[in-house]
């Protein structure tokens, strides 16, 4: 068997023997994100595994901001270190809502034990997960060459640290 994980921390496995349905996982997987995914592990028969504790349990980040740009503060609201996907989106959507008198938040992007990375050029501001903080930067980077824009690489994020943040995306401004 062979597990790949994306930017978000999903799991995605086939059997290895089926070439087909490996490069599906890795398809699948892979969306429409920048990078290919991780592979994590490749379990043989003969593969004996212990079964791991709680070290092992995923830490989820929610990144929120106003969702329409009319009322658009400039401002990452992030949740980091939840138990769950909902906890983090819960509480970046509150805090979005709450210092932006009740405008419609969304949440942007999420991870599960990744990175969020702020990024962006003149004309935007952007955010990606990706499983670690290399892998956020090679990513970004790529989409602005992509995109032929310069962009310039803010604040990065860790699911595993608990807290609540605020990003500002203006320039010379201070992440909270």
């Amino acid at each position: 068997m062979v597990v790949f994980r994306n930017g978000r921390g999903v799991l995605f496995w086939s059997w290895s023997y089926d070439k087909a349905s490996v490069a599906k996982a890795e398809r699948d997987c892979r969306g429409d994100a920048f990078l290919p995914c991780e592979l994590v592990f490749r379990y043989g028969s003969s593969t004996r595994e212990r079964f791991p504790g709680t070290e092992v349990r995923k830490r989820y980040l929610a990144g929120a901001w106003v969702k329409d740009t009319q009322g658009y503060d400039g401002k990452l609201y992030i949740a980091s270190g939840e138990p769950t996907y909902a906890a983090a989106a819960d509480k970046a959507i509150r805090a979005c809502q709450s210092a932006a008198s009740g405008r419609e938040c969304m949440v942007i992007d999420y991870t599960a034990d990744g990175v969020l990375q702020a990024y962006g050029s003149k004309a935007d501001h952007a955010v990606l997960v990706e499983t670690n903080a290399a892998r956020a930067i090679k990513a970004a980077q790529g989409k602005c060459s992509k995109a032929k824009v310069k962009c310039t690489f803010q604040a990065q994020f860790d699911a595993r640290r608990a807290g609540q943040f605020v990003h500002d995306f203006s320039p010379g401004s201070q992440t909270r």
